[in-house]
């Protein structure tokens, strides 16, 4: 049907053969329908299908996430989607990571911002959320923190800094190179910044934790957290030369040996800032 124009009727019979057989979802998804979403009549019937919430509807968003090459028409069927209706968190995802993969960082991050929700809108800074008031998300423009034997990590309202919460960073005594928070910025342009958080370090450890500000592999700006227990705040100026599309922000720890990387007792952490200095 498809070869014959009519892509209405291929939508049909693509619709009821993958309601009945599972397993063919994803081959029929990504063989026949993806290199088909530059045409605008299909587009048109797999929006009219898309509307009726088949089963085989998160699947397509998965593809789509790992299809690069089909970004022109997927680009246009997201559009059409989301005027149609609110998207699923999952298809917001996809479609971030449809742009991402396509080199448009910066429309990744427009789109997130574009759709967070009311509720979240006044944390949005160049950090995110740098008080840790809201919970994780699962976008890299949310915090984010790997899990790591030896690590738990938790929001605390009991001894923030600002706000309501702070950071706690619990550590189990294990010699470990610690995989910290982190979280990718929107589009740094370039100019004169300020890197500033507080932080209450309980550990002990001689050696100080460091935010990392990266652009790819480059290091744009490190800033070194207090040493020792009581909230305490530092900051660090850095100048960005070229612009970075995608920076990301990520808190490590200095421990070179197997001696000075265990950790053990409280990290706290508030108040994680980076401001623009110069107009």
């Amino acid at each position: 049907a498809l070869e014959a124009g009519n892509p209405a009727a291929a939508l049909q019979h693509l619709d009821a053969l993958m309601r009945v057989q599972p397993a063919l979802r994803a081959p029929l998804l990504e063989q026949m329908l993806l290199p088909e979403l530059g045409n605008p009549a299909l587009r048109t019937a797999l929006l009219d299908h898309l509307q009726a919430d088949p089963p085989w509807r998160p699947h397509l968003a998965t593809l789509l996430a790992r299809q690069p090459q089909a970004t022109a028409g997927a680009e246009a069927l997201w559009q059409q989607l989301a005027e149609r209706g609110p998207l699923a968190p999952a298809e917001l995802q996809a479609w971030q990571q449809q742009r991402r993969l396509a080199g448009d960082a910066a429309g990744a991050y427009q789109l997130w911002r574009q759709h967070l929700p009311p509720t979240l809108q006044p944390y949005l800074a160049t950090v995110f959320d740098g008080g840790f008031e809201t919970e994780p998300g699962d976008t890299p423009y949310h915090w984010r923190w790997p899990r790591q034997a030896g690590v738990a990590t938790v929001r605390d309202d009991s001894h923030a800094r600002d706000g309501q919460y702070a950071l706690r960073v619990e550590f189990a005594g294990r010699s470990l190179r610690f995989d910290g928070p982190r979280q990718t910025l929107g589009p740094l342009p370039t100019g004169t910044y300020l890197l500033q958080a507080s932080a209450d370090n309980r550990t002990g450890n001689p050696r100080p934790f460091q935010w990392q500000l990266h652009c790819g592999r480059q290091l744009l700006a490190t800033l070194a957290l207090a040493d020792s227990p009581g909230w305490q705040n530092r900051q660090q100026g850095f100048v960005l030369e070229t612009p970075c599309n995608e920076p990301v922000l990520r808190l490590g720890h200095t421990g070179r040996t197997v001696p000075e990387r265990v950790l053990r007792g409280s990290l706290w952490l508030d108040a994680v800032q980076i401001t623009r200095q110069d107009p």
